[in-house]
Parts: structure tokens; sequence; C-alpha cells
């Protein structure tokens, strides 16, 4: 049963400015599936779904998709969420100056400051490299 999702405005201080964001924080229930559909059901560029952690390395656990497909790690979602939890939800009950993040790519530590927060990213990985063949010019 979904309990509530938070429309979250990223990169700005005014509503309904900057990057849209839904965050789900009780994702206990939801499998992939269910996640997706509503992540296309909402429409924005990224919705989020918070979990409880399961280590002590990280705080929580986030999975971010698109209306489309799930993707392993986006930024204004990760700030977004890092919001969301700190500033909005009940979730965090042992604040502290920063959050650890658990994502597909790995755990990402946020920091706060004030009403900013900021993240370090891991370094990126990159997989494979293309190369595109110049064609003839059309006469």
């Amino acid at each position: 049963m979904i309990k509530e999702c938070i429309f979250v405005d990223v990169f700005t201080n005014s509503p309904y400015a900057g990057n849209q964001l839904a965050v789900f924080p009780h994702a206990e229930n939801l499998n992939s599936e269910q996640m997706q559909r509503l992540a296309n059901e909402i429409n924005y560029s990224e919705t989020t779904f918070i979990f409880n952690a399961n280590d002590q390395n990280t705080d929580f656990e986030i999975r971010i998709f698109t209306p489309k497909m799930q993707v392993p790690f986006a930024g204004h979602p990760t700030l977004g969420t890092a919001f969301a939890i700190a500033k909005i939800t009940d979730l965090w009950l042992n604040k502290k100056g920063f959050l650890r993040l658990k994502t597909k790519v790995g755990v990402i530590p946020v920091d706060f400051k004030d009403d900013v927060v900021w993240m370090k990213q891991n370094k990126p990985e990159f997989l494979k490299q293309y190369t595109i063949k110049k064609r003839s010019p059309i006469l």
C-alpha cells in the first residue's frame, strides 16, 4: 500500500520551478513493476523510491526510475531525495550533518549545510567506446 508521494522542486527555492521530482518515502512494499508503473503514471523525468538500509554503511537505499526504465544513478533525484529525507519526511530519526544513500552505482555521501545539499559522486566508469564513421557528403 502506498502511504504517500512527495513532489519536490530541485535546484530552486520557488514552488513549480526547478527540476521536478516525485519521491515515495515508504516503498518497502512495492516491487519493480509497481515502481515502474508509478513513475510512468507521474511522468516526471525521474521518480525515486526510498527503502530502509540493509547494512550499517548506508542510511537509506534509493531506486530511481524514469517513465520508461530504472536508472542506476542521476544527480537531481539523489539531491532531491536527500532533501526530502532530511527536511520533509519523518524517516530519518538519527539526523546528523551527512547522509549515505545507496544507489545502483554504490553509496553516495550527501552533506547538509543549512538548506543546501551537497553530494560527492563516485568517479565515472566508462564501459564501452563508440566511434562514428564519417559518411561521404551527399552531392
